[in-house]
């Protein structure tokens, strides 16, 4: 039969589950504006019956769980956009950079030096003997190797200066990596009792959403419940609560790689593997993007120098002499631009330009002849760059708008990957957050139901200073 002892147990277990129930309403409403916080909820079940003659009798409720609230597979999604967003983001600055500095509007420029270059030309063919003449023609020349030695050298330093930003990123990936495995270890330690650690399983997936924006991740849970980390090539990162460090190395021509190093020592270069987040945009932009650049600078340069001395080598300078080289020569398009520069045959040598391409019958160059020096000018409209199907001015602006473009592209990226992450964090929002006014009205509920629960102690415990008189 009912034993008043026994309404009293069911009384007290109703005032803890909504002595529970305030606790982690409190807590959800004391987190609401953290961001790396998931909404927790409470989990209750009754108490195993007594069972009697005519049937069971409940004993109360208890506690079963306080879980997150949370969908595994939208998380997933969340830590795959943030790798993709992070990718584009990162590539963001250095090609706003790059599409300044080529913007033609900001004064010098290759194309504008080429064409002082033939101009100068243009003019030394109406007196092809006039020194002054010569001379704005070196000076026209140097000038337009400074363009190319400076705009080869303004990428170079960029694809230089991202060495801090990619060392940044690494240390920053082997602080999260040691945090996971750090967590993975007081996880599993604390959810054996058992229990579940919520608190720091949300710290534990901050870490995993940062280092996917800094490193595409491939996250999995295993049996045991630890969290593991590999790159999106399959590399590990976090296997439990161990980890691999990642460290930056500067190669021979002044890039950082960034190699792979396992437990035991061994080291392995990743830097063509990292294709995604932060880390890889960086990579990419600057092995890639800027690289291409570069080689197209190059390749001008170097098609520019070739034709060039193509032509002066087949006319004479004012001592007769020929088959001299305007520039000096660049055996391939590889730093082309960098190197570009005057021959030492008409460097501080103005009397050494070929203008004539002919001689008298004495063997001395023909005074007035220009037809070499047009012969060069007409390089400024000739198709000689992209298969022949672009002049040198026309090859170099399409590069600057190869650029403009590619920084037009970026930005179009993150605006459709950035609203596609707010997406995802809308729909987070919409199960895992906080909701003040819900968890307010759990308080009420759970006020009442405490309130409930006194009154039955309390008559409970009128009825058995009753029962104890009668035996007085």
């Amino acid at each position: 039969m009912p034993r008043l002892i026994d309404i009293l147990g069911i009384g007290r277990s109703g005032l803890f589950a909504s002595q529970t129930g305030i606790h982690t309403a409190g807590h959800n409403i004391s987190n609401a504006n953290n961001d790396k916080y998931t909404r927790q909820r409470n989990s209750f079940k009754t108490n195993r019956p007594e069972i009697i003659r005519n049937g069971q009798l409940g004993q109360g409720i208890e506690l079963e769980s306080v879980t997150r609230a949370l969908d595994p597979l939208l998380e997933r999604q969340i830590v795959s956009q943030k790798s993709i967003l992070g990718e584009f983001s990162s590539q963001s600055s250095v090609l706003r950079d790059i599409e300044m500095y080529f913007n033609e509007n900001n004064g010098n420029s290759i194309s504008k030096s080429m064409d002082k270059f033939f101009n100068s030309w243009r003019e030394l063919s109406n007196n092809p003997s006039d020194t002054t003449l010569r001379m704005d023609v070196l000076e026209k020349s140097e000038q337009l190797t400074t363009m190319f030695h400076k705009d080869y050298n303004h990428i170079f330093d960029l694809q230089k200066g991202l060495n801090i930003d990619i060392k940044g990123k690494v240390d920053e990936i082997n602080q999260l990596t040691e945090n996971i495995a750090t967590l993975n270890k007081k996880i599993h330690g604390s959810e054996s009792l058992p229990s579940n650690a919520n608190d720091m399983r949300d710290q534990l997936d901050a870490s995993v959403k940062r280092i996917s924006e800094l490193i595409g991740v491939n996250v999995f849970t295993d049996e045991k419940g630890y969290t593991n980390i590999l790159t999106s090539n399959g590399i590990p990162l976090v296997t439990g609560s161990d980890f691999n460090t990642l460290k930056g190395h500067i190669s021979t021509n002044g890039l950082m790689e960034i190699h792979h190093i396992r437990p035991n020592g061994q080291e392995t270069d990743i830097t063509n593997i990292i294709d995604s987040g932060e880390l890889g945009g960086l990579i990419y932009v600057r092995d890639t993007t800027l690289e291409g650049y570069k080689t197209d600078l190059n390749q001008l340069a170097f098609e520019f120098t070739n034709q060039v001395n193509t032509i002066h080598q087949t006319g004479y300078d004012l001592n007769s002499t020929t088959g001299n080289n305007f520039f000096a020569t660049l055996v391939s398009p590889a730093f082309a631009a960098r190197d570009i520069d005057l021959s030492i045959a008409v460097l501080d040598n103005p009397d050494g330009i070929a203008t004539s391409s002919q001689l008298d019958i004495n063997g001395n160059v023909v005074q007035g002849n220009n037809e070499t020096a047009l012969n060069l000018i007409n390089l400024q409209n000739s198709l000689t760059m992209n298969g022949n199907s672009q002049t040198f001015n026309q090859y170099f602006r399409g590069l600057v708008y190869q650029i403009g473009n590619d920084k037009k592209e970026n930005s179009s990226y993150i605006e459709v990957e950035t609203s596609k992450e707010e997406q995802l964090n809308n729909f987070r929002e919409s199960i895992s957050g906080v909701s003040i006014d819900e968890e307010m009205i759990k308080v009420i509920e759970f006020q009442r139901s405490f309130e409930a629960n006194s009154k039955i102690i309390k008559t409970t415990d009128q009825l058995l200073q009753i029962v104890l008189s009668l035996k007085q």
